[in-house]
């Protein structure tokens, strides 16, 4: 009956056995062993690659997504300044639309002004008033010398227009045949060249003056 032997690192007995490459129970188990240790490292490095790989494409992921939230960003910045530049413009033109009215009306009250002075001019007779104009001698501006070729008063409403300031102002003035009528800064009148005087009685037509020196 034959003996049943172990390897040399077990005290195995028969020396030809180990020799022919004979594997004993032991050394089956023990290499079975190694063989699952080998397979569960595999599987790790495998795991471990596998999340490293995840990993970098989480990492990619995130930076792309950060990328697209900033233009995000970005694009809804330009929108709001686009928006409030509509705005300002649509402020500016709602602007200009008012002064165009504003300027239109002006423009229909001076026509309409017109029309009713040469309506007077045309239904009534001239005004018997002469006017000329001389430097102010101890104030600003020139003085307005009127004077009636008519032997009796005249009463006038004398409407200075100003083409500096652009106001208007006027001064009630009773004419004396005997004497000269001045209209200058001690009557709260600064005449200066470019302006206009418009002279104007009920019985006459009105009179315009345009100063100039």
């Amino acid at each position: 009956m034959k003996k049943r032997f172990l390897c040399s690192s077990h005290a195995c007995d028969d020396l030809k056995l180990v020799l022919d490459r004979q594997w004993c129970l032991f050394c089956e188990s023990h290499l079975m062993r190694w063989a699952v240790r080998f397979v569960l490292c595999v599987l790790l490095c495998v795991t471990v690659v596998g999340g490293c790989d995840q990993h970098v494409n989480a990492d990619e992921t995130a930076a792309k997504l950060a990328e697209l939230r900033a233009q995000t960003s970005a694009m809804q910045a330009e929108t709001e300044r686009i928006k409030v530049q509509a705005a300002a413009a649509q402020v500016e033109s709602e602007r200009l639309k008012a002064e165009v009215e504003t300027v239109k009306a002006e423009k229909e009250a001076v026509e309409a002004r017109n029309a009713r002075l040469q309506e007077k001019v045309e239904k009534k007779p001239s005004l018997p008033i002469t006017v000329s104009f001389r430097k102010a001698v101890l104030g600003p501006g020139n003085v307005a010398v009127i004077n009636t070729t008519v032997k009796e008063n005249v009463s006038i409403l004398v409407t200075l227009n100003s083409a500096a300031l652009g106001t208007t102002k006027s001064f009630e003035l009773h004419v004396d045949p005997c004497c000269t009528t001045l209209l200058g800064h001690l009557e709260g009148a600064v005449i200066e060249s470019g302006d206009e005087i418009v002279i104007e009685n009920r019985n006459y037509s009105p009179a315009r003056f345009l100063v100039s020196f």
